[in-house]
């Protein structure tokens, strides 16, 4: 698949465990609750499952080509910012689009404390819902300050469960 914006993959098994791989990495398990992978470049995804006899499926591949659109004026304020797939799930990702080169994002509860900062990359900014602390961002209200050259800007992010 070729696509030129970031996305997630779901995978879920039905009894036991499934267990997957990005870019030949080593293989992580997962439950019957599923994973959701962000594909934010390009990235080969193998998957297999394994039920309670511990037979395992034949292994899966996906290859994901994300090609960068090349952007014919440059964005130089973040007044079109925007947060695609709000409001996100638990186990998915923000992603904030159209914002100028060199934008910092530091994403806050709503009762003001800090819970990760995160620099744009190539007019993008992706929060995998996850804190500084490496922990699930809990479900509720997050506001995400945005600052570049030419100002700043508030956004509002909702997870749920």
């Amino acid at each position: 698949m070729t696509t030129n914006a970031p996305f997630t993959v779901s995978l879920d098994v039905d009894e036991n465990n499934g267990y997957f791989s990005t870019n030949g990495s080593t293989y992580a398990p997962f439950s019957t609750n599923g994973v959701s992978i962000l594909i934010d470049r390009t990235t080969t995804l193998a998957y297999f499952g394994r039920d309670a006899l511990r037979n395992t499926s034949a292994t899966n591949i996906r290859t994901y080509t994300l090609i960068i659109p090349r952007i014919v004026a440059p964005v130089i304020t973040l007044e079109g910012a925007c947060v695609r797939s709000n409001p996100c799930r638990s186990g998915t990702a923000a992603v904030i689009d159209n914002l100028p080169d060199g934008t910092v994002a530091t994403v806050y509860s709503v009762s003001g404390r800090r819970i990760i900062d995160i620099p744009s990359s190539r007019g993008v900014i992706s929060w995998n819902l996850v804190t500084a602390n490496g922990k699930q961002a809990a479900p509720g209200v997050y506001l995400c300050h945005l600052r570049s050259a030419s100002g700043t800007a508030v956004l509002s992010i909702m997870v749920h469960p």
